[in-house]
């Protein structure tokens, strides 16, 4: 009788250790499809950002005064700013930061997002 309840065991033990392999192959898979379409959707915000930031740099030439449309438009320049550090384009990011921070601009919200956001790229350069 004890023969027969240690196969039993034995059965119900590789039949759940199957089922949990099963699980564990269901989550790996799970990964794969997540990574790509993480991947897929950063790549189109990358496109979308890309798409945004030469309708910025057009729409500065235009005005022709970057100082203009820049003090007019705080906000903009720090959703750009933290667009470009999403979608890990993090020179441009800089470069949008450096020029906010070149206007003098008032110490508001904005200027502490800026802020918030330049620690960031430090962390990511060092």
């Amino acid at each position: 009788h004890n023969k027969e309840r240690g196969r039993k065991m034995s059965s119900i033990i590789a039949a759940l250790l199957k089922h949990i392999k099963e699980v564990h192959d269901i989550n790996e898979t799970c990964k794969t499809v997540e990574k790509a379409k993480i991947f897929g959707l950063k790549q189109k915000a990358k496109q979308i950002f890309n798409a945004c930031y030469d309708e910025y740099q057009q729409s500065q030439q235009v005005v022709n005064s970057f100082v203009a449309i820049s003090n007019q438009h705080t906000e903009l320049q720090i959703m750009l700013g933290e667009a470009a550090y999403y979608t890990e384009s993090y020179a441009l990011c800089r470069e949008i930061i450096e020029r906010y921070f070149q206007l003098s601009p008032q110490m508001d919200q904005f200027f502490i997002r800026a802020k918030l956001l330049l620690a960031l790229l430090i962390a990511y350069e060092s």
